[in-house]
């Protein structure tokens, strides 16, 4: 007669910790009843007399699954979009609606650019080593539904229409999941959510254009209003190339910034003025004056 008793535990040397042997079974086909955990120990017992002995012994083991993590997610520039760097030609650069089909996500990424449009990547880690597709989705500050941006897609990047959404604060969570895998009911799933982000579709307004002659120079000024905020301004003369300007108070960075500068004067006759200022995310709004 050859019986089998197991006992189990967490810890590489037996202890304390560990389960109680179990009562002693016939050792063919046996089930293991005792609790899962790291470690497995088998006792066999022959008993006295018998003619038996023991050539081998295998047990069949189910690692228990465990979690992926999400462990950053950032969003790029306003504008920056993704693609595979793999299928992209030199002069790559987007429309996003034409993304290349899903590839691995080991591939690097292009980015190229395209008004309206974001894009975030993230990392991730499995500490099975599992393959893991993503979900992204978005929402507005104050909002409880999470709205779908991307589905079961296997890199960890996305580009999406941002043009659509109205201004606002926004924030964007990328679940992972191990389940093609582990299969359905098995399979488990990590998430993150982003650090807020604006999203801003509408210009600058340009008010109090203004462009007149001080002696043997041009002055120029603005006031921009934005509801996100204004990034810069800028001037051109007859169609000229554009002049950066510095805001009044030192620093573009309010939903409020007056611009003022004094120019060489352009010469006599008539002049066009065109005075433009943009927001942090690249959208220009613009006054025109004329100098005579």
């Amino acid at each position: 007669k050859v019986e089998l008793a197991t006992r189990s535990g967490n810890t590489a040397t037996p202890d304390a910790s560990w389960s109680a042997w179990t009562k002693g079974v016939a050792a063919e086909g046996a089930t293991v009843t005792s609790p899962p955990a790291r470690y497995l120990q088998y006792r066999v017992t022959i008993e006295p007399g018998a003619s038996a002995e023991v050539t081998w012994i295998e047990a069949m083991v189910r690692v228990e699954n465990r979690a992926p993590r999400i462990d950053g997610v950032w969003l790029e520039e306003p504008g920056v979009t993704l693609a595979p760097k793999a299928d992209a030609p030199p002069s790559y650069t987007l429309p996003p609606e034409n993304k290349p089909t899903p590839v691995r996500k080991e591939l690097p990424q292009k980015r190229g650019y395209q008004r309206g449009w974001r894009a975030a990547r993230w990392t991730s880690s499995d500490p099975d080593g599992d393959d893991l597709v993503f979900d992204v989705f978005v929402r507005g500050a104050g909002e409880s539904v999470w709205r779908p941006l991307a589905k079961g897609q296997p890199e960890q990047y996305t580009t999406w229409d941002a043009s659509s959404l109205p201004d606002g604060r926004y924030e964007l969570k990328v679940v992972a999941s191990d389940m093609p895998v582990n299969g359905a009911g098995s399979g488990l799933s990590g998430e993150r959510v982003s650090m807020p982000f604006d999203g801003d579709n509408t210009p600058p307004k340009v008010d109090d254009a203004g462009a007149r002659r001080e002696g043997a120079a041009l002055r120029v000024s603005f006031t921009a209003t934005d509801a996100v905020g204004v990034a810069a301004g800028h001037v051109s003369i007859d169609g000229g190339d554009w002049i950066p300007l510095v805001a009044d108070d030192g620093l573009a960075d309010s939903p409020r910034e007056r611009f003022s500068a004094l120019l060489p004067d352009p010469g006599p006759g008539e002049h066009g003025v065109v005075l433009r200022a943009t927001d942090r995310a690249g959208n220009p709004g613009s006054g025109k004056a004329v100098v005579r």
